[in-house]
């Protein structure tokens, strides 16, 4: 859609104005018409109601005492008293979204305290795609909001295809179950007291049994032992999981770290970052059966804790796999990411 020149019109000589006739809504008997009320949200409608004072279809709302609310009504309504009116010939649809989005935005310094009238919005000039003559032009308008709607059409189509393809489930009917000390060294983590510990210095992170922030419940300064030396923190790499509160919350630390109670970590240094990656999301789908003070993971981790992986030919877990998958999966995330920037401008 190329670029229009623009030109400025009274309110007042391009529609007819009127106001609303019904009272509160408290007021208004229940019925099948929409009723127009100062409300920024549900096109303006406060209830379902009946009345005598029927507006006609194709019309613009707009709020008295707050009037950056403003409604295309592509119904018949009925409107209480603190809602202006605006019609003419050439609203539909597509002008009718054109024009109240013009008049949301021209009035958005508008307030309780500083209100609109029906004489004042008469008077009032609002800028308008304007033809070679001078005129509004009304097809201008209505193809611009045409286009908005196919394109809006087309990220919504969008979405729901990344939605579907996100609800698609691996088939793992043919993967192998094994114990997490066959893949790990388990260790039962510091087991540090979050309210004794020193946050003066921004020295590691502090893990706890969160699924917020990878786990991460703040930054502390490194733990001294008898002899004063630092306790040596687990390393950026290592896997942790909240053992109790919430329970399977599996990330891998990009930073050096302690942990509190309840949290254990995986090690294995020849382990690569997207088989990791995916042992993670199977930790997780295999915790749903566990439950915070009924049947914690700490009395399972190192014994009887099974995930499922894929396997090789030979039933041995197919390392392969797992990597080339959450590379693939990582540069889908990246290709969504970029696509919902793109739908966002």
């Amino acid at each position: 859609m190329g670029i229009k020149n623009w030109k400025e019109f009274k309110v007042g000589e391009l529609f007819t104005l009127e106001r609303g006739k019904e009272p509160s809504p408290k007021r208004v008997k229940d019925g099948v018409l929409p009723m127009i009320n100062e409300i920024n949200e549900n096109n303006g409608i406060a209830k379902q109601g009946e009345s005598e004072s029927i507006f006609k279809k194709n019309a613009i709302t707009i709020s008295v005492n707050y009037a950056s609310n403003v409604f295309y009504q592509p119904e018949e309504f009925i409107a209480s008293v603190n809602i202006l009116i605006i019609r003419n010939e050439y609203i539909n649809k597509y002008t009718g979204l054109f024009l109240a989005g013009v008049l949301r935005e021209k009035h958005k310094n508008y307030d309780y305290v500083n209100k609109i009238s029906k004489e004042r919005l008469e008077n009032e000039d609002i800028l308008l795609p304007a033809t070679p003559s001078g005129d509004p032009d009304w097809d201008y308008m209505e193809s611009y909001m045409k286009e908005m709607e196919e394109k809006a059409k087309e990220r919504l189509d969008r979405l729901e295809e990344m939605r579907k393809q996100e609800k698609k489930k691996i088939d793992v009917s043919g993967w192998g179950e094994f114990h997490l000390y066959d893949l790990f060294d388990i260790s039962m983590g510091n087991k540090f007291d979050k309210s004794k510990m020193n946050t003066f210095e921004d020295d590691v992170n502090f893990v706890g049994r969160s699924a917020l922030n990878n786990g991460v419940v703040c930054s502390v300064s490194f733990v001294k032992d008898k002899n004063g030396e630092d306790i040596t923190p687990y390393k950026a790499g290592d896997v942790t999981i909240a053992l109790g509160g919430s329970i399977g919350s599996c990330f891998i630390q990009d930073r050096d770290f302690y942990t509190s109670q309840n949290v254990c970590v995986l090690i294995n240094d020849d382990m690569n970052e997207y088989v990791k990656k995916f042992i993670v999301t199977s930790i997780y789908a295999s915790c749903a059966n566990y439950e915070a003070f009924v049947d914690e993971l700490n009395r399972h981790i190192k014994t009887d804790f099974i995930i499922k992986l894929p396997v090789t030919s030979t039933g041995t877990p197919d390392w392969d796999y797992m990597e080339r998958y959450m590379s693939k999966m990582e540069e889908k995330a990246k290709s969504r990411i970029e696509k919902l920037s793109i739908l966002r401008k």
